[in-house]
């Protein structure tokens, strides 16, 4: 993995293995070399950039043993396998000698300046942040040492961007155990014996209990807790921002240690740590948070049916993080601590979020939360997994219900949900305001919905290709490396044509990026014509897809933003993204937009059925709490229901009157399994849908179970059209590239080459086609040796049922997404080229030759047809003239001995069967 701060951390799997000697999990061994240390997050300056004087990653390797290890030729990465690329290895050279300590850092700083001693080689690429995968291998690839780290309890949590490395402790002991690392003492030590060497781990202390869990005003706070190895811990608490009380813990009749924390005020936050001297042991530890905590209930606070957080943070801080939210590239981060259900997260980073209209015009801001490395938030009635990092976006009167409708359409249309619910924020003990929580897609996010390659937030930053106006910021993996987004850019940037065309369905998820086109023009996300959306390559695909993000500005933009409110056209509201413009260029993918909007209409978007949801939903706001947010932000007008239904009604009324609307999807759509591919030789397996009727549909959600497909959300065809789907779209590609430009899904299941049932089952369950096929069977055709053509419907207007009704396609490789070309029964008729003359056995000194004869009165086109008994395929350019002959020979030195002056090609397919053959 490429250096990234925040991923969620890899799971422990680590194997350790002396060179040459097969050892697995034993630690060191004489004449082995060990990953003694680990610098991976260096800590950051207080506008949150990585703070220079700190250095960067490195790993630090050891030769414990008494004789010198050439490392020459040894690889270093950070990939776990070997299949590291070039870009992700360092090559080793140089001895270590016996009892040596030698490091590997990042590139392109002066790491002598810093640590004080030389590194013996330079890595292109940096550890992450939140675990990753050190690999050691010798000269012959073999595996040496290998540490799988995270920053996760029990692994140390203070390498995590505090300011110390990750060491180990005895290079004797199995450094595939948390407990034999520890945090360096002070600074890093690369190049030099670890400071923690020859300590051992202390037993932690456990079994802490703070009660009451809310305590009420001036109610005192016992603490209780296991401390092992200590006669007189120290208990140390701290009352708001001020200063630390240091109090004993005094020993109980189990065994266990407790202190008292005096009544405190209501809304005030209690902050607690357990010190054990002798032992060093403190509590919380290795998870990046300073203190565990209570908060003292407010019995004056209006109760509310939202789920509370309250945010903890110096007047001064939050003061300057205000003031400051002009200077948009600062990106000051801020300490602070936060309470959600009452369970307090100590040491949270802030920040200022949002794009420059918000943060130069508005006083109500909206954050960014990031939770202490190793701590994720449980928040079940929010979100369904844990979470490390999230956003309060703030939200005014003005548009304070259609960000709720607009995700609402977006999870119905398919969308990966994201939490985006309203919560009641407290600051400091008193109301702050109604915010939007909101989950981040953060690489937590991405790991629970299986997205995974190359992520973007549009709008986000000042690298990468403009699409216009606004940039993008690459996510994952922060590698720097914007070649694939600038080829993106390229294609959609260039001028309408055939080719720009062909690109874009090479480069773009067809299905997903209709689907995301068809959301956005039905709520009006203005927005997403330069931000507040993300871009995917699908590592998989290798297809770019869409996500949104933030939908404030929807449902009717707000008067006086360059007349765009409440426009009705299928482009994204005043489109000036060179994105959605491209998909209007090409009129199919316009019409395949339509009809899932159509879809959405007749389901999120019916009457009544989106505005149901809205009150249900601001029913659990009540008007003390709207009140509230109105007086603390000078917001007089929150949309009521009328108001709300309203702007839905209007805005499905825009397009319900447009005469690009197609009708509504009939139940029967009539749609055809058209051609099968099961037992390729050299190309790929697919299976090919047609619509022979005059409607488009919408497949989304229709099922094929025998190939374990699912029809993404947005897959539409048109009429006369077609959908194919196959095992993996890459190879897709390099098989048929020559292919109409078609939509292309991906299955995860195998066609049978022996025959097998293929249904075709819509989102309700209906069977809308079934084709049981068979290897070969009457009246099935007989399969072709050749094995490289299809089995082709001879008419999707016939009974599919009716294995007579299929043929061998003509063309290797069949035709998917076009027309079918039959060998018996054909769709459209080959011309009349005869099989003529056949020399199967010549005497001596003859040749075996093919004749073939044009009855036609015009020239034959012979490219891709063949011949199959021997093995032939006619090239590009291949013809036959009206009336015209085409040899082909065996030998062609021996035909044209016998036969001098004949022209004819050579086949490569054995000789004629002197007994007969096909």
């Amino acid at each position: 993995m490429v250096g990234q701060r925040g991923v969620v951390a890899v799971s422990v799997v680590i194997a350790l293995l002396a060179a040459g000697l097969g050892f697995s999990g034993l630690g060191a061994v004489t004449g082995s070399v060990v990953i003694s240390e680990i610098f991976y997050n260096q800590p950051d300056l207080p506008n949150g950039e990585p703070d220079p004087a700190a250095g960067e990653d490195f790993i630090e390797l050891h030769n414990p043993g008494t004789a010198a290890i050439d490392l020459t030729g040894f690889t270093l990465d950070d990939e776990g396998s070997a299949e590291a690329t070039p870009a992700e290895t360092v090559v080793l050279s140089g001895t270590l000698q016996p009892g040596a300590y030698v490091y590997i850092t990042r590139s392109g700083y002066d790491a002598q300046a810093v640590f004080g001693i030389a590194p013996i080689a330079r890595m292109e690429f940096g550890l992450s942040g939140g675990g990753d995968t050190v690999t050691l291998r010798d000269n012959s690839g073999e595996l040496v040492d290998e540490v799988t780290y995270t920053d996760d309890p029990p692994w140390p949590g203070e390498p995590d961007g505090d300011g110390p490395s990750l060491e180990l402790r005895d290079a004797q002991l199995d450094n595939s155990v948390a407990a034999s690392w520890g945090a360096s003492n002070g600074a890093p030590t690369p190049g030099a014996a670890n400071s923690i060497a020859g300590t051992a781990p202390a037993e932690p202390i456990t079994n802490v209990v703070a009660t009451p869990f809310e305590p009420a005003v001036n109610q005192a706070v016992t603490v209780v807790a296991e401390v092992p190895g200590e006669n007189a811990p120290l208990l140390h608490y701290v009352v708001g921002f001020g200063a630390e009380v240091e109090v004993a813990m005094t020993p109980t009749n189990n065994g266990t240690f407790t202190a008292i924390i005096p009544g405190q005020a209501a809304g005030e936050l209690i902050r607690y740590r357990i010190e054990a001297p002798s032992t060093g042991e403190e509590f919380p530890t290795n998870d990046g948070r300073n203190y565990e905590g209570v908060v003292v209930a407010d019995p004056a606070e209006i109760p509310t049916g939202l789920v509370e957080i309250e945010w903890f943070i110096p007047e001064a801080d939050h003061d300057f993080l205000i003031d400051t939210r002009r200077d948009r590239e600062a990106g000051y981060v801020f300490g602070s601590v936060l309470a959600i259900d009452g369970v307090v997260y100590d040491n949270m980073e802030v920040r200022i979020r949002g794009g420059g209209f918000a943060r130069n015009t508005l006083d109500k801001q909206s954050f960014n939360f990031d939770f202490s490395s190793g701590v994720d938030a449980s928040v079940p009635q929010l979100v369904p997994h844990p979470i490390d990092e999230f956003a309060l976006i703030a939200e005014y009167g003005f548009f304070f219900d259609r960000t709720y409708a607009s995700w609402e359409v977006f999870e119905d249309a398919g969308f990966p949900p994201v939490p985006a619910e309203h919560v009641r924020v407290q600051r400091n003990g008193e109301f702050y305001g109604l915010f939007r929580f909101s989950e981040k897609l953060d690489g937590t996010w991405r790991d629970v919905h299986g997205i995974e390659g190359e992520f973007y937030e549009a709008g986000g930053g000042t690298l990468g290709p403009d699409f216009a106006p606004f940039s993008f910021d690459k996510r994952q993996p922060d590698d720097g490396d914007f070649s694939n987004l600038v080829a993106l850019r390229d294609v959609v940037t260039a001028a309408p044509s055939e080719a720009k065309t062909d690109d874009f369905y090479d480069s773009v998820d067809i299905p997903n990026i209709v689907n995301f086109m068809a959301a956005s023009n039905l709520v009006g996300h203005f927005d997403s014509r330069g931000q507040n959306y993300f871009v995917h390559l699908d590592d998989v695909t290798d297809r770019w897809e869409v996500y949104p993000w933030d939908l404030t500005n929807t449902f009717g933009i707000p008067n006086g933003i360059g007349g765009c409110e409440q426009t009705s056209e299928l482009s994204i509201t005043c489109n000036s993204n060179a994105l959605w413009d491209s998909v209007e260029e090409i009129p199919e993918l316009e019409q395949m937009a339509w009809r899932r909007m159509r879809t959405l209409l007749d389901s999120t978007l019916v009457d009544g059925e989106l505005e149901g949801r809205f009150q249900a939903y601001r029913a659990l706001i009540s008007q003390s709490e709207i009140g509230e947010d109105q007086r603390a932000w000078d917001d007089g007008f929150y949309r009521t229901n009328a108001n709300f239904n309203f702007e839905v009604d209007t805005r499905r009324n825009l397009f319900l009157a447009s005469p690009d609307l197609p009708a509504s999807q009939g139940a029967n759509p009539g749609i055809v399994i058209n051609e099968i591919h099961h037992s390729p030789n050299t190309g790929v397996e697919f299976l090919e849908l047609v619509n022979p009727t005059s409607a488009s549909v919408d497949m989304s959600g229709w099922e094929i179970p025998g190939l374990r497909a699912v029809l993404p959300p947005g897959t539409v065809i048109l009429p006369g059209g077609y959908v194919v789907l196959t095992e993996v779209l890459p190879e897709f590609d390099v098989a048929y590239p020559d292919a109409p430009n078609v939509v292309l899904v991906s299955y995860e299941g195998g066609l049978s080459g022996g025959g097998e049932l293929v249904e075709l089952i819509s989102a309700t369950g209906q069977v809308i086609d079934s084709v049981e096929y068979t290897g070969g069977t009457p009246p099935w055709p007989t399969e072709p040796s050749i094995g490289d053509q299809t089995l082709s419907l001879d008419d999707p207007a016939s009974d599919n049922a009716n294995g007579a009704n299929w043929g061998i396609s003509l063309a290797l490789g069949g035709t998917p997404g076009a027309a079918n070309d039959t060998i018996d029964g054909t769709v459209t008729a080959p011309p009349a080229v005869v099989i003529n003359e056949l020399h199967y056995n010549p005497a001596d000194g003859g040749a075996e030759f093919i004749e073939l004869f044009n009855t036609e009165n015009q020239t034959v086109d012979l490219e891709g047809w063949a011949l199959v008994g021997v093995d032939y395929v006619f090239p590009a350019g291949a013809e036959i003239a009206p009336g015209g002959y085409v040899v082909l020979a065996e030998i062609l030195a021996d035909f044209q001995s016998a036969y001098p002056g004949v022209p004819a090609v050579q086949w490569s397919g054995g000789r004629l069967s002197n007994g007969g053959e096909n």
